[in-house]
């Protein structure tokens, strides 16, 4: 994959594709909605 990205951008990019995600994980997206599904009766574990 590191090779597809090097040669996709010119060499300009030393990467792959997880980390590019890896902010993408490290902080909750939606936090407000655990208390949302538990008001509308879902239950959590």
């Amino acid at each position: 994959m590191q090779a597809y990205y090097q040669a996709r951008s010119g060499g300009n990019k030393n990467t792959d594709w997880s980390h590019n995600l890896q902010p993408l994980f490290d902080t909750k997206l939606r936090p407000h909605m655990r208390d949302f599904l538990i008001k509308r009766g879902f239950e959590m574990k």
